[in-house]
């Protein structure tokens, strides 16, 4: 059982994240023209974001401002296809989310930055609009979707988990013999 301080912290937590989703979603519709696959890399250059791709070694990628408070983007050049597109996605919510800044002690993330980057980057690239109407359309599997939206099938299932559909999937999967 929470106390009400671990209540108010876990409301204040939910709120953020539906925050953060709310503004992944109006990204894409402002900027992505409404189309799936997103193209994080349009976006981000519409924006006016320099966007740079070098070896970070394990870093996927990384969004700084720097002492002209200009933001940027460095990205890690080994990352697949489908994770380059979430890494941008996510580095770019830290700047739309105004989770970086001149000041150097908080380039560092904290943990519900990150969520909240994490909670962006899922809306913008598997928009929530999108993703219902197109599972309302007919039978799809995990597949289906992460090859529509371009992420990865864990991204799949995150995306279909926060809207709820995992009863429709689960249906499907059923009708066509794959549970």
């Amino acid at each position: 059982m929470m106390d009400d301080g671990e209540d108010v912290i876990a409301a204040a937590t939910e709120a953020r994240k539906k925050w953060a989703r709310s503004e992944g979603l109006k990204m894409w519709k402002q900027h992505g023209g409404k189309k799936v696959p997103v193209m994080t890399e349009e976006i981000i250059q519409a924006l006016g974001i320099p966007c740079q791709e070098a070896d970070l070694n394990k870093m996927e990628g990384v969004s700084h401002m720097d002492e002209n408070g200009m933001a940027f983007i460095m990205l890690n050049r080994n990352l697949a296809p489908n994770r380059k597109r979430f890494t941008l996605a996510h580095e770019l919510a830290h700047i739309a989310l105004e989770h970086v800044s001149m000041d150097k002690s908080s380039q560092q993330s904290s943990s519900s930055q990150e969520t909240e980057a994490h909670e962006f980057a899922g809306a913008l690239l598997v928009p929530a609009d999108d993703l219902k109407a197109f599972m309302k359309a007919g039978f799809k599997n995990l597949d289906q979707i992460a090859e529509r939206y371009q992420v990865s099938k864990d991204a799949a299932l995150i995306a279909v988990n926060r809207n709820r559909l995992f009863m429709k999937l689960r249906a499907t999967a059923a009708a066509t013999g794959i549970l």
